[in-house]
């Protein structure tokens, strides 16, 4: 059907609406291009259509700043990114709302522990391991607090700087769960010069 559709002058760029409940249940309208949306349902084909039709694969959405590659990043979806990073969608130096980076966004689902390729992706593509957001946290920082082994321990190979401080004055071992039998002695370790 979008086939048909963009054969016949539908604009591929067309923002549409879309509610969603933000994670203090507060519900927030955006607009999202057709991409955005393919992109968001992981619906690999039909981004690869409307990428193929010129899609702004850049687009911002003016609400959250999100363009369509923080939605593969949130997802941990690497064919979806690879078909973005491949079309030249902005990897290195896009920042959104609290100044996160697509290393912070990565950071910020646990879930994405288990997609280290993507992450080595962000990384080789110029991500920056050390970057700051507002509240001054690095990706590591994000990475310790949900307990991401295979996370932490690329970020520290990838130099990442284990010592920084946020607005608080904590370090990601500080921000390591508790709990943690695994991300929290790989900080000492770190923290010691033993990695």
């Amino acid at each position: 059907m979008a086939t048909i559709l963009l054969d016949h002058d539908a604009y591929v760029d067309k923002p549409s609406s879309y509610k969603y409940t933000d994670e203090n249940g507060k519900d927030t309208v955006i607009k999202e291009t057709p991409l955005m949306t393919a992109v968001r349902t992981k619906n690999l084909s039909l981004a690869t259509l409307f990428v193929d039709r010129k899609a702004n694969i850049n687009y911002m959405e003016q609400e959250t700043q999100n363009r369509p590659i923080h939605y593969t990043i949130i997802h941990g979806d690497e064919e979806m990114f690879d078909l973005l990073e491949n079309a030249g969608a902005s990897i290195r130096t896009v920042v959104t709302y609290g100044d996160n980076t697509l290393l912070h966004w990565f950071c910020s689902n646990d879930a994405n522990d288990q997609h280290r390729s993507l992450l080595k992706k962000l990384i080789e593509a110029g991500c920056d391991v050390n970057a700051e957001n507002n509240l001054q946290r690095t990706p590591l920082m994000s990475a310790a607090k949900l307990n991401m082994i295979n996370t932490c321990e690329i970020l520290l190979n990838c130099y990442a700087d284990a010592e920084k401080i946020d607005y608080r004055h904590h370090r990601a071992i500080d921000l390591a769960k508790i709990s943690s039998i695994y991300c929290g002695p790989l900080m000492r370790l770190k923290h010691r010069n033993l990695l």
